[in-house]
């Protein structure tokens, strides 16, 4: 044998132990996380859910956007003006549990938990402070301390929430959550539900449906696709359909997102609209805190803490 020869065969012999190392590796119940620091999350699941309370820290809330014309005409002369405002959608008091702590409510809106970001047990007492709203549950009360007479009443089925003069309640019966108010044009009656392999959301708007596909992904009413993938969710939603889920809102742009799990909280980099660039807000997660930090111009700090 040549020389030449035993060159060929030895780099033919690294070539097939590279390619056995690599089909190892390729094979491991292990995905590689792309970001050091990065966590896994657990798969997507499907639950009714409530909130009442806004124990609730926002992922990405829908901006409504109206748009007025008005037309002037005097002395023969016509002028038109156009007045475009904004504003933050709504809460509903309906949600779905989509796993890891990540809810959507019956207006499209994604937020985590407060509770379940700190691990609170409504079974048990605490202090909490969100926002600027103190929390303080004794017994089967939770206190709000804001204006007015404000406080919580947990009952055997759910719960009744009375702010001010408004009176909301919600009662879970088996697989059904049902929510009523005083206020039926304000707050109509709603319900979720599970419903075989869905939750469904049924609105005044009309009902939303939130199934899980083959391949793990959450299917929201037409509008809202979450993947799962071990090291990142994908959101994302196509402007034309989202109107059938978030109830005929105007002007709200295509937008897309990613949310990422770290060893001290969550990471939300979110883009609305193609032209804009990608804005990333900051969820820490420390001993009993959690601090939602946005960059950008207008930096945006949230807070949620557990006081006792």
């Amino acid at each position: 044998m040549t020389a030449r020869e035993e060159g060929f065969r030895k780099r033919i012999a690294v070539l097939m132990l590279s390619l056995f190392v690599l089909g190892c590796a390729s094979t491991s119940n292990e995905p590689l996380s792309p970001e050091p620091g990065v966590e896994p999350f657990q798969k997507l699941s499907l639950e009714p859910a409530y909130e009442i309370l806004d124990l609730r820290l926002d992922f990405y809330r829908i901006e409504i956007t109206r748009t007025q014309t008005k037309v002037t005409s005097y002395g023969g002369m016509t002028t038109t003006e156009t007045t475009t405002t904004s504003q933050d959608n709504p809460y509903h008091p309906l949600a779905v549990h989509i796993g890891n702590g990540i809810y959507i409510d019956g207006r499209g809106n994604v937020f985590l938990s407060v509770l379940d970001g700190l691990e609170v047990d409504l079974r048990r007492d605490f202090t909490l402070k969100v926002h600027k709203t103190t929390y303080t549950k004794k017994g089967e009360t939770i206190s709000i301390d804001s204006i007015g007479k404000n406080e919580a009443q947990l009952t055997p089925t759910g719960m009744i929430c009375t702010r001010n003069k408004l009176v909301t309640r919600v009662e879970r019966q088996g697989e059904v959550i049902r929510f009523s108010s005083n206020f039926a044009v304000l707050l109509p009656d709603s319900s979720v539900c599970r419903s075989r392999e869905a939750v469904v959301v049924d609105r005044a708007l009309g009902k939303v449906e939130a199934t899980i596909d083959g391949q793990g992904r959450v299917q929201l009413g037409g509008a809202l696709t979450v993947t799962w993938e071990p090291y990142r969710m994908l959101f994302r939603h196509e402007k034309q359909l989202w109107s059938s889920f978030a109830g005929s809102l105007q002007g709200e742009k295509d937008w897309q997102a990613e949310l990422l799990k770290t060893a001290t909280g969550y990471e939300w980099i979110e883009k609305r609209g193609w032209l804009s660039s990608a804005r990333r807000t900051v969820f820490t997660v420390t001993d009993g805190q959690i601090t939602a930090t946005s960059g950008g111009l207008f930096k945006h700090v949230d807070q949620a803490r557990l006081l006792q």
